[in-house]
This record gives structure tokens, sequence and C-alpha cells, in this order.
């Protein structure tokens, strides 16, 4: 069956014939458990037969429970509904990941910079949560202001399943006055963090 992920916008294209040419027709696709209970429709497309099969686009959202659901077409001309069909194969609405990093990390500066010989510890951490409802793997690129971290992690995480980071670094404030850890993730919102150490 196929397999799509929720709310995924796509296009479908069915052959559809009616006779004779020159009826203005009216034809609608949608999804749903049962042809009584659309849950989501590519609404009324119309056109003028032509007597021939003939290519009818449905765009569609594809609806954002997952799930697996029938496909149904119903076409009227003239009025009168001449075909009401249900695909062969049904389709399934996949769970998908949704991966979610704060923008600020946990940030944490021990020292004096005298005991230490100038030089504080400066450490940082970043959880990374998947809060959707499938499994997914994403990659994470980490790096620093100074340039001694520079590493990419692929990140595999079930529902609810959380990623830990952390990175420690001596800094000599003497020298810099703000140390800073990025982190950059590769799906879309809530994909960038950044942990900031000040003496």
């Amino acid at each position: 069956m196929p397999q799509f992920a929720p709310s995924a916008q796509k296009t479908a294209v069915a052959p559809i014939t009616v006779a004779p040419a020159g009826l203005n027709c009216e034809a609608e696709l949608f999804l749903g458990p049962n042809d009584a209970t659309p849950v989501a429709s590519s609404g009324i497309r119309t056109f003028l037969s032509m007597g021939s099969p003939q290519q009818v686009s449905f765009p569609i959202v594809m609806p954002a429970s997952p799930g697996t659901y029938h496909v149904y077409v119903d076409v009227h001309a003239g009025g009168s509904l001449i075909l009401a069909y249900q695909g062969t194969e049904d389709i399934v609405i996949a769970a998908s990941a949704l991966f979610y990093m704060p923008s600020e990390m946990a940030v944490s500066v021990t020292g004096d910079g005298e005991i230490l010989g100038m030089y504080w510890d400066c450490a940082v951490a970043l959880t990374i949560t998947n809060i959707g409802q499938g499994s997914g793997v994403q990659t994470v690129h980490f790096w620093d202001s100074v340039g001694n971290l520079d590493t990419t992690h692929q990140i595999t995480l079930g529902p609810g399943e959380t990623y830990q980071f952390s990175h420690s670094q001596w800094v000599d404030f003497r020298r810099i006055s703000v140390y800073e850890v990025y982190a950059q993730g590769d799906w879309e919102g809530d994909n960038y963090s950044v942990g900031r150490c000040t003496a």
C-alpha cells in the first residue's frame, strides 16, 4: 500500500471516461474509513467530457492522523452521479517523528581563574527530544566559537525518546569574553541551539 506522511500535499491523476463529449462534469477524490465519512478531499474538480478517457488531477492534503484509508472517486455529469468508485489499493498515513531542541543549552561555568591558572571550565548540555508519534533519524551538527569542536551526529529516536549531548571546554576569559557552542539539526523548526559561557 502507498505510504505518506501526515498532512503531505499530493496530487493524484485518474483516467475518467464520460460520454458523450461536451457534458459538464464534476469529480471528487476523497479518503476515509468508508464512503460516508470523508476525512480528506480534493474538493470538486470540474471538467468538460471528451467522450474518451481523459486525465483529471486531484490535489489533496493527506489526513493528519496516522492510519489506513480507502480511496474514493465520485463523478457527476449533468448534476447526476454516474460513477462511485473505490480504489483497489488503500493508502497508509504513517506516524512521523518530530524532533525538538531548545534554543538555549544548559550551561555551567566553574573555576575562579586563579586556582586553575586563569582557566575556567565551561560545560554545556543539550537534550534533543522526539515529540512526534513515529520513529525518525536526523543529523545534528555541533561546533564551537574557537574551532575546538566540529562534529556531526546521526540521531535515531523513537516516540518520546531523548538524545543527550554534552561538551566541556577549558576557557581563558582573559583572551575571550564569551565561549559558545552551537547545534544545528537538519529538520524544520526548533532546530538550532546555542550554549553561551561567560566568566
